[in-house]
């Protein structure tokens, strides 16, 4: 059975006090076992852009559908990512191709199912 998980592809174009905050919380969920959702990333510069206007005042951030999120200045685009779902084709149970092993398909009594 093959297993489904979500990651983000992160493309930073510049490195600046929020954008990179977003950025750790994106490789954090890729690595981590707490996964943030793109939502509540949005939120978070949306927070600091009150917070602090005079330094972020000027970024805007888009949430495109359910998996794509931007922050931009003015024409400037700033950090994109990007939620992708990777599916994990490896398995305990499957055979393998390991000579080394002598195990699955690859084992020498089953060398007809290697041709």
């Amino acid at each position: 059975m093959s297993n489904v998980k979500r990651m983000y592809r992160i493309e930073q174009f510049v490195m600046t006090g929020v954008v990179n905050d977003i950025v750790l919380m994106a490789a954090m969920s890729n690595g981590g076992k707490k996964y943030i959702p793109l939502k509540y990333m949005a939120d978070y510069v949306e927070t600091e852009r009150i917070k602090y206007p005079t330094l972020t005042g000027d970024i805007s951030v888009n949430l495109i559908g359910e998996n794509h999120l931007t922050i931009d200045k003015g024409v400037e685009n700033l950090l994109a990512i990007t939620e992708v779902e990777v599916l994990e084709l490896i398995q305990e149970d499957s055979p393998t191709l390991n000579r080394y092993s002598n195990t699955g398909i690859a084992n020498d009594d089953n060398k007809e199912l290697l041709n």
